[in-house]
């Protein structure tokens, strides 16, 4: 690894830093050539060969469908070894890696390939430069929250519950429910397991578990239930410590998704489950979100509110529960957003209607 740097310490400032980034970007074909780039420029992202070293250390990967620059994300992937997923996906971590260089060498690297030095880098002001490192440092985190759910996902077994109540394979690869528990004698035996992510950042942080068969529910065993990881799933919730609880009323079920599909009209379908969400994606509407059940409190308001909802529709059930939770949600939103009830015939979740029907009845906001 190269440490002779000519960059002073003294002036690698966060804005210098982040100035030195925009460069980059401005200048990513450029830097692609000079690392020996095989691939297609599509416009929008370079598709080819990986160019850092593979296999035993001295030669790229010649899969020519291995790599992936995005111009618009500044992000890049190896689908090959996954490189990314280890080193970060901006475009420091992709020259420290192809480079085999430290994080300074990297950016002396980068001025030499424009031609500039240090001095001729325009330093963005401080609320810019932070700006634009949060968006790097959120976007790399997703990347590697992403590698830490397929690791997890591993762990289930292949599961047809949602197939058999009519989702499309579109839906259930979208909301990644296409698996079940399969530790037998465990509280989730015989559960569809459904990702849960942070309504804002979009992490994986918890899941809700839906039993396969409704025989089987009980007062200790009710049809859904919510754990923060694996293990949890394996005790009854009387079980498990408030460290290890999920609480459902920190969430509201797809926010990540739907804050962007709201529209001019910054609109927010409010239903109970995942199922009823799903279904509603199928019927083209995304602006949808669950309670997971029907507490509804002032944390979903405020997270409503963080996203710029300014106008809710409730589609809650019908039954008694259900006619419970709308007048909690009118009651907690009702002077904060612009409320509506849409009340469905015959009794029936969104989730048991054909997508065909959901888009007539809600013909009116798409």
């Amino acid at each position: 690894m190269t440490t002779d740097s000519k960059l002073p310490s003294g002036k690698l400032t966060k804005a210098k830093i982040e100035g030195i980034r925009r460069m980059a970007h401005k200048n990513m074909r450029k830097i692609m050539k000079k690392l020996d780039f095989k691939g297609f420029d599509y416009g929008n992202r370079l598709v080819g060969c990986c160019p850092i070293p593979h296999g035993d250390g001295k030669t790229p990967n010649d899969n020519a469908q291995a790599f992936s620059w995005d111009f618009t994300r500044q992000m890049w992937q190896c689908f090959s070894n996954g490189c990314h997923r280890t080193s970060g996906s901006d475009i420091f971590a992709l020259i420290q890696c192809a480079r085999k260089v430290g994080f300074k060498d990297a950016l002396q690297w980068i001025l030499d390939v424009v031609e500039k030095d240090i001095d001729d880098v325009k330093e963005l002001d401080k609320e810019e430069a932070e700006r634009m490192e949060q968006v790097i440092r959120k976007r790399s985190q997703l990347v590697k929250h992403k590698r830490m759910e397929d690791d997890l996902m591993r762990h289930l077994r292949p599961s047809d519950y949602f197939k058999k109540r009519g989702f499309s394979d579109d839906v259930i690869k979208e909301f990644g429910c296409g698996g079940e528990w399969h530790k037998t004698g465990t509280y989730g035996e015989n559960r569809a397991i459904v990702p849960v992510y942070d309504p804002v950042d979009g992490f994986l942080i918890a899941f809700t578990c839906r039993l396969l068969d409704d025989s089987l529910i009980e007062t200790w065993r009710p049809k859904w239930c919510h754990a923060l990881n694996f293990a949890e799933i394996r005790k009854k919730s009387a079980d498990r410590t408030d460290e290890e609880r999920f609480h459902a009323s920190s969430v509201l079920y797809n926010l990540h998704r739907a804050k962007d599909h709201m529209g001019e009209s910054k609109t927010i379908f409010l239903v109970e489950g995942p199922g009823d969400v799903m279904r509603m994606w199928e019927a083209g509407i995304k602006n949808v979100v669950a309670v997971l059940g029907t507490g509804f409190g002032k944390h979903h308001r405020t997270l409503l509110h963080k996203v710029g909802c300014s106008r809710i529709v409730c589609v809650l059930d019908s039954d008694e529960p259900g006619q419970k939770a709308k007048k909690s949600v009118e009651r907690v939103c009702g002077e904060y957003f612009t409320f509506s009830n849409v009340e469905l015939e015959s009794g029936r979740d969104p989730g048991d209607h054909d997508p065909a029907q959901l888009r007539l009845i809600f013909k009116e906001y798409l």
